[in-house]
């Protein structure tokens, strides 16, 4: 019986430069604590909490 696997292309990446050197510690501290200022603003929906989540997972609006 023959092999019916298709194989993918295997993603090769140049070694100069990887995605994880191009963005500094201090960046990603800086870009997370002004996400959170900015999410304590967000509205809170009543399915976002937990108690409320298995009720509201498949309501339609």
């Amino acid at each position: 019986m023959a092999d019916n696997l298709i194989y993918l292309p295997v993603q090769k990446r140049s070694p100069k430069c990887s995605f994880y050197d191009a963005i500094s510690d201090r960046d990603l501290t800086e870009l997370r604590d002004a996400f959170d200022r900015a999410r304590e603003q967000w509205p809170l929906e009543i399915a976002e909490l937990p108690e409320n989540n298995k009720k509201y997972a498949h309501y339609k609006k």
